[in-house]
């Protein structure tokens, strides 16, 4: 880069949606200047995201034009990470650019979600240098946006002046004859984003971390027919992302969403006539149990690199063979999972479910169901916040690992409870007990992990048969599970430490208190 490109002063202005009359904006901004139209470029950009839009929801994008891929923070507009990727096929894994800059920053915010095509845009480029009579030079763009399937719906445009010799406050007073209105300088790419989706017609999505918001006449009933259908809804979406393909997180997003939905039925049972959701219930429960496998080799697949690296490189053929194998078994049980939610009894059921709880309000109401929602729930959520404490003092050194599935289940159950109702509760006395709960739940779903990748590695073993061969993948296996049960080890004493300073007063003692008010006011 020369002197002169570095001290380059370079300004951008969203020009909201209007035909955009290009001679007469350049006649306006570039009065008392030289006009020379440079070149006129169309090129085609692509706007990725994740499939829950993680990247949009905490305001950033990653726009592809040409070979060029570039992470923008929506908040500014500004260019985080660029990185050029001659390939024929689009990125999609981050493995894919794995030691890149880019790749480390998308990872902070996606974790091991894959980016998809979101959004494509027909850009327009149209660029001009304007001289003035004392040498000072300015390049003019107007970048001209469009829907390749809908080229007549107009998009707001960009305006970019860019000089050597101008400062920033003097591009901007070039633009002043411009209808104020009409430019915006920040969020530029977040209102471009917003408004080619809606010229699209392609709507958000279910957002499973946002918190419910219950009106103040809410009932017991009325507030669990909003958490059912959110998580529907929520369920559905992710539904379509496994029978895609997107990622394994789907299928993650898809199992949280129906244990959402089981946890709302089982510890709000009282708010339906039992006989109206005991069906239900049943086909949930096996549902889910139908899941657990993919889900499980899912777990075991991604930790592949991790796991090589345990290995001395004469042992990873055995251990890539047996990757090979696991995944293997895991399309055979995707391809399952897929023909069972294009089956015609899933859809029933789905139907079915659907049409309950479209109906579920007008249904007789029970003792507890038309209860106000605070104080019918705080007696729920404390006892079972109440039960994770006994569970968590009852873990032991000498505890088998089912005693931490249990303390596992509970800090589920009470999460799900705190996410359903936190809008109902103070946040000074959540928040401290949310967090530290999560805390919890990381790393005894780290644990419960551990000890599936340990049990299924064992059973691998079991089945192998005599000979030289075997001998070597024996020996691969028996030192993938040595490291796996000391990872373990070293987890299980994690869980002490976290969950004394999640039972402790400082932490309960708030919400507890303001549970057992509601309760017994």
């Amino acid at each position: 880069m020369t002197m002169d490109a570095k001290k380059n002063r370079k300004i951008s202005l969203l020009l909201a949606p209007a035909r955009t009359d290009i001679a007469g904006m350049v006649a306006l901004i570039a009065a008392g200047f030289t006009v020379k139209k440079a070149c006129e470029e169309c090129e085609q950009q692509t706007i990725f995201d994740s499939y829950d839009r993680r990247l949009l929801h905490k305001h950033y994008t990653l726009t592809r034009c040409g070979l060029i891929y570039n992470l923008i923070n929506l908040a500014d507009d500004s260019i985080q990470s660029s990185i050029v990727r001659d390939k024929k096929h689009e990125l999609k894994y981050l493995e894919d650019i794995l030691k890149t800059e880019l790749s480390k920053k998308l990872s902070r915010i996606l974790g091991c979600r894959a980016v998809v095509p979101l959004l494509s845009l027909n850009v327009r480029a149209s660029s001009f240098t304007l001289a003035s009579k004392t040498r000072q030079t300015v390049e003019l763009t107007f970048r001209e946006y469009s829907l390749p399937e809908n080229p007549s719906i107009v998009l707001p445009a960009i305006i970019s002046l860019e000089s050597s010799r101008l400062s920033k406050k003097q591009l901007k007073a070039m633009c002043s004859p411009v209808t104020p209105e009409m430019l915006t300088e920040s969020g530029m790419w977040h209102l471009l984003i917003d408004a080619a989706l809606k010229a699209a017609g392609i709507q958000d999505i279910p957002n499973e971390t946002a918190y419910l918001k219950f009106p103040p006449d809410a009932t017991i009933k009325s507030a669990t027919v909003s958490i059912l259908k959110s998580q529907m809804d929520f369920l559905r979406y992710n539904e379509k992302g496994i029978i895609a393909d997107i990622d394994a997180e789907c299928l993650h997003d898809f199992r949280v969403a129906l244990r959402k939905m089981r946890v709302a039925l089982s510890e709000l049972q009282e708010v339906f006539p039992e006989a109206k959701i005991a069906p239900f219930m049943h086909k949930f429960d096996e549902l889910g149990a139908i899941t657990n496998q993919l889900r499980d080799y899912d777990v075991f697949l991604e930790q592949k690199e991790h796991l090589l690296k345990i290995l001395s490189a004469g042992m990873r053929p055995a251990l890539l063979h047996f990757f090979k194998t696991r995944q293997q078994s895991r399309h055979r049980q995707f391809l399952s999972l897929v023909s069972l939610l294009n089956s015609s009894k899933y859809l029933a059921m789905i139907a079915a479910w659907e049409k309950f709880l479209n109906s579920a309000e007008e249904l007789p109401a029970t003792e507890k169901s038309e209860n106000p929602v605070l104080p019918g729930v705080a007696g729920i959520i404390l006892k079972r916040l109440e039960k994770v404490i006994d569970k968590g003092h009852a873990v032991k050194t000498s505890s088998p690992d089912a005693d931490l599935h249990k303390v596992r289940i509970q800090c589920k159950k009470l999460r799900y409870l705190l996410d359903f109702f936190y809008a109902e509760l103070p946040g000074g006395k959540a928040n401290r007990v949310i967090k530290d709960l999560k805390k919890i739940q990381t790393v005894l779903g780290d644990f419960n992990d551990l000890s599936v990748q340990i049990r299924n590695i064992e059973t691998r073993l079991r089945k192998l048969v005599s000979g030289k061969t075997a001998i070597k993948n024996a020996a691969a296996l028996g030192a993938i599970i040595a490291a796996l049960s000391k990872e373990k080890t070293t987890t299980r004493d994690q869980f002490q430490k976290a969950f004394n300073k999640f039972s402790s007063d400082e932490t309960i003692t708030p919400l507890k208190s303001f549970l057992k008010d509601c309760h017994n006011a």
